[in-house]
């Protein structure tokens, strides 16, 4: 994991320290979010170019706001990147029998 994607890492995790681990219902420890943009891509990091959203170039960019109206802002890329790279402890890949919607996962 890059050393940016760490950084962003951290901040998410302190920012939404008070929330449940499946960030269920993040509104309970006082968290909102807000998505501005039209492009998925992350080329520009969490930057909100107003020019770029009038000419349809913003990247999506996930504003996270708690209740002291202290701001976070995240790339959606750089959140789906940070998904993929996460270990969950499960060395076996599922797959899903959709004829009986048992799972797979003997691999």
């Amino acid at each position: 994991m890059s050393e940016m994607m760490k950084q962003d890492l951290n901040r998410l995790t302190r920012f939404t320290s008070e929330c449940n681990e499946e960030m269920h219902e993040p509104d309970n420890a006082g968290i909102s979010a807000r998505v501005v943009g039209n492009k998925l891509d992350n080329a520009f990091g969490e930057s909100i170019i107003p020019s770029f959203i009038e000419e349809g170039f913003q990247e999506f960019v996930v504003i996270l706001e708690n209740e002291s109206r202290e701001l976070e802002k995240f790339n959606l890329s750089t959140l789906i990147a940070l998904a993929r790279k996460a270990d969950f402890g499960n060395t076996k890949t599922q797959r899903v029998d959709v004829t009986d919607n048992g799972v797979d996962d003997s691999e």
